[in-house]
């Protein structure tokens, strides 16, 4: 029998406009009673500003950032009868979420991969629907179906930096061996074998750390062929969610190729294709990460009026504790990757210790020291694995999963981010194989860095020890704009590390102050944990809400300036970009790079013109594309003393101790065994401290030598020679004839020239034809050059008041063979039969 009584008209509900009101109304469980005060802070935060479209939420790891963005839906879905979507990174925190939200008393479905439609009580606005980004932001989303047409009122981006690298991995076409790409290779090899041949070759001889992208006049002028080899292939099984996302704004995305194969991405992403994403009343953006927002702005379309206002509950206890060492801080030369490696070794015997690698390769070399490798496919049974204490697999080695892993309390107490956190991808291989990271670059670097961090404690109450381990992640973490870029504790945390390796170093014994450090942590030392309180909890700094309004603007401005190209106004698009660059206080490099930009949207009106704004670029930032025809000029700045370069270097660094760690790094860059590419990078980036200017011209312009530093008055001509065994040989002395005509022809007569050739010998065969003024730079030069450097950094390191004293300085460098006129006599061998 029908119970009538049952289905009358019931009284009104309860405002569900009011979260606070709203959560008071549900059936929850004992262990949700009562919410937190930074909850409650969050949720009143966002009901003041329910009619804006875009909110970010800032919680700590364990704060209960899940639980304030369901009662934001479940508001939205019953004051509006509309659905709402909660979006995660992985399959594993839909489940978390759904668990949650079960807790609430809050109605809720996950919509999986491979279901074609979501639950009915989703569509009917009676339950949240919680789903992983790639089922929306995909060229077949089910949510466009004609049966589906899921248009939510509200969402939830949790984790929203991790859900934007799952995003941009949407919209990039990866294309590998097969007829695809030589059909692409077809039409890109002509125009890489004109722009970089050096290159071009190197790519094609097999060499895995070369790429080459495409410049954007190329780009642009073939992307109409390019376009129905594209189509053609977009029902393939593996590129079928990818290139239909692509065919509409071909012409506006990068395309980079590497032996790999070949990667295409927009400029910028072209979010707006989802309209269940952005016709979205409301948008609620979740992180415990950042300090920056600008990438949501400039990649996710997020206001940067919602920017400006995040939400960061003032009550918000924190994340847990973290103990951030790191070694090469203290002595970069004594505390290298190995030194870690064994420290791990020895510690796994009482403490779980997780690695987090960048690569296999990398990760393989922990293998000697007694640890786990556990590739994608396995990291789940790792996982569970460090959880249960008696599976004796306590040491293990995650290749690039800096985030999506849960490793709470037991299931690790010892964390290490094994060198920068780069990633696999070809175009993310080839930016963060730039000379210096670039905004975006830097910007991802840090995420990984923050995310990976944050793997081992869970919770407030949480605790562990965080190893950096190399002079690479020390001296990046180091500087001033990296650590600006980063979440006020986590920089707070930073200072901390910075200053107990100033402890460390202070000691007798160094090492064993240092593996007592992290016993008091391990240990629960009172002492430690007061110091850490008053350090890092008690400062203030968690609950600083710091928006960047300069790198807001800029990253509002390129979406609007790519949204206006691609709407077929290149002319209002660059408008867009130069009224708020003029707006804003840039370095050269970040100018170039928009100098760029503006290029490529004026190439649509006035090649010319185009090339004119890209020379400015190119100028101003080596690592733009180097513009046709125009010869390539960087003249060194006379009026800028190499020691003001020097200090001016040094200054980079929050911590100068970080500027030691690059040198000691440097050493092992410039190792011979080293690939070649990362030897010349190595040598380029060796100029700076020595306060010359460096470059790669075979690589930046395809033509010239391998390296040239102009010092000075000086120009080093540079062939690195690192393969020879016994003798240099007759193509070598070429190489570098033709390398010193490239340099007659393009640079006025101003320098004098230094042919030099880095090598293990300084004899040549005797058909070898090398110039009578040849010096060669040997590893014992190269080796004493860098001890030098050291001894010149570590005194104003230790005595900061040297920096004032340049007569002083300038006497130390000479002594040293550090200026451009003692370089030759001091560290390098004349060459001979």
């Amino acid at each position: 029998m029908i119970d009538f009584t049952g289905l009358l008209q019931k009284e009104d509900a309860p405002d569900a406009s009011d979260i606070l009101s709203f959560f008071e109304t549900l059936d929850r469980k004992t262990s949700h009673i009562e919410l937190r005060p930074s909850q409650l802070s969050a949720i009143q935060q966002l009901t003041d500003l329910r009619s804006q479209q875009d909110s970010i939420l800032k919680l700590s790891t364990g704060a209960g950032k899940t639980t304030v963005g369901l009662l934001y839906l479940a508001s939205h879905m019953h004051e509006k009868q509309e659905p709402v979507v909660f979006f995660c990174p992985t399959k594993q925190l839909c489940t978390q979420v759904h668990t949650e939200a079960s807790k609430l008393g809050i109605p809720a479905h996950i919509y999986r991969g491979g279901e074609r439609h979501p639950h009915h009580e989703c569509l009917s606005a009676d339950a949240i629907c919680i789903c992983t980004y790639d089922k929306l932001f995909n060229a077949k989303t089910t949510f466009d179906r004609q049966d589906v047409m899921l248009r939510p009122c509200a969402i939830v981006l949790d984790d929203a930096h991790a859900g934007l690298e799952k995003i941009r991995e949407a919209f990039t076409l990866r294309i590998t061996m097969s007829e695809f790409l030589n059909e692409l290779l077809a039409k890109l090899t002509p125009i890489c074998e004109e722009y970089k041949p050096a290159v071009w070759v190197q790519i094609w001889e097999g060499n895995p750390h070369q790429s080459i992208e495409i410049p954007f006049w190329s780009w642009k002028s073939l992307s109409a062929e390019l376009l129905p080899i594209i189509a053609k292939h977009a029902k393939d099984s593996e590129h079928q969610f990818v290139i239909p996302l692509l065919l509409e704004t071909l012409k506006w995305c990068r395309c980079v190729i590497s032996i790999q194969g070949i990667e295409i991405i927009p400029q910028i992403l072209p979010i707006e294709q989802f309209s269940a994403y952005t016709s979205a009343k409301h948008r609620l953006f979740m992180s415990a990460t950042l300090a920056d927002d600008s990438v949501l702005v400039r990649d996710l379309g997020c206001t940067p009026e919602g920017a400006k206002k995040a939400i960061v509950p003032e009550t918000d206890r924190g994340m847990g504790e973290r103990m951030v060492v790191a070694p090469s801080l203290i002595n970069p030369d004594y505390y290298k990757r190995e030194w870690v490696m064994q420290l791990c070794a020895n510690l796994r015997k009482s403490n779980n210790v997780v690695v987090l690698s960048p690569s296999e390769r990398m990760a393989r070399e922990w293998e000697e020291y007694g640890a786990t490798v556990h590739l994608s496919n396995e990291i789940h049974e790792a996982v569970e694995n460090l959880r249960n204490t008696n599976s004796g697999n306590n040491f293990v080695v995650l290749t690039q999963r800096y985030d999506g892993v849960d490793l709470p309390d037991d299931a690790c107490r010892i964390l290490v981010i094994d060198g920068l956190p780069i990633g696999e991808g070809i175009i993310d291989s080839h930016d963060t194989s730039l000379n210096t990271h670039s905004s975006g670059v830097c910007h991802r670097l840090v995420y990984r860095i923050e995310q990976g961090m944050g793997r081992a404690v869970r919770s407030h109450a949480d605790y562990a020890v965080v190893l950096l381990a190399g002079g690479e992640i020390a001296s990046f973490v180091a500087k001033v704009n990296v650590q600006k870029s980063m979440n006020p504790e986590t920089r707070a945390q930073l200072a901390l590390a910075i200053e107990l390796a100033k402890l460390a170093a202070k000691e007798d014994n160094s090492e064993n102050a240092l593996i007592g450090l992290i016993d008091q942590c391990l240990q629960r030392n009172d002492g430690w944990k007061q110091y850490y309180n008053q350090r890092v909890r008690e400062s203030g700094t968690a609950t600083i809400s710091e928006s960047i309004d300069e790198n807001l603007i800029l990253a509002s401005a390129e979406r609007n300036a790519f949204l206006a190209a691609i709407g077929n106004n290149p002319v209002l698009a660059t408008k867009i970009l130069s009224t708020e660059m003029n707006k804003c206080d840039l370095d050269d490099r970040t100018y170039g790079a928009y100098l760029q930009l503006m290029a490529s949207y004026t190439f649509e009106t006035s090649q010319s013109e185009s090339f004119k704004i890209q020379t400015t670029a190119f100028a101003k930032n080596r690592d733009a594309f180097c513009p046709p025809i125009i010869p390539p000029q960087p003249i060194d700045d006379f009026s800028v003393k190499s020691l003001d370069k020097m200090l001016a270097w040094l200054s980079e660094f929050v911590d100068q101790t970080g500027a030691l760690a690059f040198l000691s790094e440097q050493n092992r860059q410039l190792d011979f065994r080293q690939t070649v590419k990362q030897f010349e990078e190595s040598l380029k980036e060796l100029a700076t401290p020595l306060g010359a200017t460096g470059s790669r011209p075979e690589k930046e312009y395809g033509n010239g030598p391998d390296c040239l530093w102009l010092w000075g008055r000086y120009a080093f001509v540079i062939e690195a020679k690192t393969q020879n065994e016994n003798t240099l040989h007759k193509k070598d002395s070429g190489q570098l004839a033709n390398s010193i005509e490239w340099f007659k022809k393009t640079y006025p007569d101003i320098y004098t020239i230094i042919p030099l050739t880095v090598s293990k010998m300084n004899i040549t065969d005797a058909d070898a034809h090398y110039n009578s003024e040849t010096k060669v730079l040997m590893p014992s030069g190269i080796e004493m050059l860098l001890s030098n450097l050291n001894t010149f950094y570590k005194a104003l390191v230790e005595l900061p008041l040297l920096a004032s004293d340049k007569n002083t300085l300038a006497k130390e460098i000479s002594r040293l063979g550090l200026t451009s006129e003692s370089f030759i006599s001091t560290y390098c061998v004349p060459i001979t039969k």
